[in-house]
């Protein structure tokens, strides 16, 4: 059966490969690049003697017509070996889906050579690729029956209208791929070239030739929207028992959130062809993941209650049981605090040689929280230097780093205001000068509101307006929304509280352009996406303090087997968005070799800590995520330096 994994997986990674190739091959107009098919030119390799674009899209084309016959072939040995080796049981399911899923290769190959001669007609376009999902939904079907027991269970009751929701809504997406197809097939993408709106109209003049079809396409995107919005609430709250359900549908409304901004960018680039690839790869990949979702829901069983946890601490290891969880089980890598220890005032500071002034002047800067500060610095210049195609100003940057420190130092203080009282219950956290009673409470608010005060002019006066004010709503949103409203009331106050953290790449940005561009998202977008797994592989550590202290973090409140999943849904989350900053931001292989590169190593770590849940693995990956974030940021900003070079 192993082998049977391996095969389907690889067969149905190489097929969204397939999927990118051949949006590249639209997006670059390369579907003529070798006339005649099989053949290119008359011949069975490329025509090489070729110079220029011929040349280029002769490539393009050829490239899509080889992975075509790689993916028959993996197809054809996974359909062989599931046959081969007989039984019913799981193999039964790959059988089926590699069976239908040759069948529709061989009728996409024919298709294609339709589409060739009639020489890129729309219908046949759009036939094309709709049949090319239905591949990708066979295969998916594969390798889901390869990895998970289908049989014996049919979803009844809840389960069955969640899996009736799920089946609604991958079909009401196989329909807006249709329609999105077809719209790219008429040339129809800048009917309109403005978004969200047509026109400046949230209803178009139907008057305007093609304004139908691209607002029948933007229509059923919100409907579609609405309808994956409400699968992943749905399997947040009632699929606990059915993780794996859980992660697909969260992975499916992870993606269409990251395609939205790409079809936006589609209309913001005017179909640039980076921005179409990554729509349709994409789009590919939000297809794949409700499909299993819908598989899932139907034949997954759930989880009983009395099942056995298996045990994946190694010996010695405590274990903790979840306060308001689902019966599983929590690291603690230290014993909780008793109460004696929790009441007792901590240890005095130990007396030291340096000046009293110099205490007080460390005490401060402690305040301000300085490591936590330069890993946000780090994704400020990178932005910088996108946004100025090169190095800006080095007074520029000088300023922006300094009034961003001010500004990032403001918030940090405040933060330790405001959490003075649990920072003295955690071990982590009990030394910081407040709870150590180095610095006077209110001396410490009115030094944050200052630094804050500070921050705002200085920007405003060095840098902009613009800059100043993101920098000022960082600040609010990190002590209102995350510090006061949501750390002590929700699992998932770190996801929405790293909206704070992402702030610093919109206000380098703002302070080259004046303004807040796609690729500022996009990379805003990556840090949001970096925080949780970043910051949950830490709290797996400290985990016994935040229980001390009353923070529900997740590993607290959901256990660790939730949190292992999560970590891992949102690395691949991460992943997706760091290769769709390449195409938006017109960056160069350095990036892209980058970004594979650090994503491949990151979802390593987190598939690792989720199959070993262990301390060393948790603490692993939050340095190693450390590490990822400044590399890539680095590659962020040396791709434009190289090219203003060259």
């Amino acid at each position: 059966m192993k082998r049977l994994r391996i095969l389907s997986a690889v067969t149905t990674a190489a097929t969204f490969a397939l999927v990118a190739v051949g949006g590249a091959v639209r997006a670059t107009g390369s579907g003529l690049g070798c006339p005649g098919w099989p053949k290119c030119y008359g011949h069975w390799f490329p025509p090489f003697g070729q110079h220029g674009s011929a040349l280029e899209h002769a490539l393009i084309e050829y490239s899509h017509r080889f992975l075509t016959s790689l993916v028959v072939a993996l197809i054809a040995w996974l359909v062989i070996e599931a046959w081969r080796r007989g039984g019913a049981g799981r193999r039964a399911g790959v059988r089926a889906g590699g069976t239908a899923a040759m069948v529709l290769i061989l009728v996409q190959a024919g298709l294609g050579a339709a589409v060739v001669k009639s020489e890129l007609n729309p219908v046949l376009v759009t036939v094309h690729y709709a049949n090319a999902m239905l591949l990708v939904a066979a295969l998916v079907f594969a390798t889901v029956a390869a990895f998970v027991d289908l049989r014996g269970y049919r979803a009844e009751g809840a389960k069955r209208r969640f899996a009736g929701h799920a089946l609604g809504v991958t079909l009401a997406t196989y329909v807006l791929i249709i329609l999105g197809t077809y719209v790219r097939g008429r040339n129809a993408g800048l009917v309109f070239s403005d978004w969200p709106l047509m026109g400046g109209r949230a209803v178009p003049d139907f008057s305007i030739p093609l304004a139908a079809v691209q607002f029948a396409h933007r229509f059923a995107a919100l409907l579609v929207f609405a309808g994956i919005a409400a699968l992943t609430a749905l399997a947040w709250g009632r699929e606990r028992d059915r993780p794996p359900v859980r992660t697909f549908a969260l992975l499916s409304g992870g993606l269409f959130v990251v395609q939205i901004l790409a079809g936006a960018a589609l209309i913001w680039t005017h179909l640039s062809p980076g921005s179409r690839v990554a729509h349709e790869t994409i789009g590919s990949l939000v297809w794949g993941a409700l499909v299993a979702t819908t598989v899932l829901a139907y034949r997954l069983r759930p989880a009983r209650r009395d099942e056995p946890v298996v045990d994946l601490e190694p010996p010695g290891m405590a274990r903790a049981p979840i306060a308001g969880g689902s019966g599983g089980v929590a690291l603690a890598t230290a014993p909780a605090l008793t109460e004696a220890e929790v009441a007792a005032p901590p240890a005095p500071p130990e007396p030291r040689a340096r000046p009293a002034w110099l205490e007080h002047a460390g005490a401060y800067l402690a305040l301000t929280k300085p490591r936590i500060i330069v890993l946000l610095l780090i994704t400020t210049v990178p932005a910088m230097i996108l946004a100025a195609e090169g190095w800006p100003s080095t007074a520029l940057v000088l300023a922006t780093l300094f009034g961003g420190t001010l500004a990032a130092g403001s918030a940090n203080a405040i933060n330790c205001y405001i959490d003075r009282d649990i920072d003295e219950l955690m071990r982590r956290t009990r030394r910081r000068p407040l709870p150590a009673h180095r610095v006077d409470p209110r001396r410490a608010l009115a030094f944050g509101v200052a630094l804050g005060v500070a921050s705002f002019v200085f920007l405003a006066l060095t840098v902009n307006v613009l800059a100043a004010s993101l920098a000022l709503a960082a600040n609010v949103f990190y002590v209102f929304v995350y510090t006061l409203g949501m750390k002590r009331h929700t699992p998932q106050n770190i996801v929405i509280g790293g909206a704070a953290g992402a702030m610093p790449v919109l206000v380098g940005w703002a302070a080259v352009t004046g303004r807040v561009g796609l690729p500022a998202v996009i990379m805003f977008l990556i840090v949001f996406y970096w925080t949780p797994p970043h910051f949950w592989a830490l709290s797996i550590r400290y985990e016994a303090d935040y229980r001390a202290a009353g923070v529900p973090m997740l590993p607290v409140v959901r256990g660790l087997d939730e949190t292992t999943r999560q970590i891992l849904l949102y690395s691949m989350l991460l992943f997706a968005v760091t290769l769709l900053l390449y195409p938006i931001a017109r960056l160069g292989a350095l990036y892209l070799a980058a970004a594979v590169a650090l994503g491949v190593w990151l979802l390593w770590d987190a598939v690792r800590l989720r199959r070993l849940r262990t301390v060393p693995n948790a603490m692993r990956l939050f340095h190693h995520s450390n590490t990822y974030l400044a590399l890539l940021f680095a590659a962020v900003a040396a791709d434009p330096l190289v090219h203003a070079v060259h």
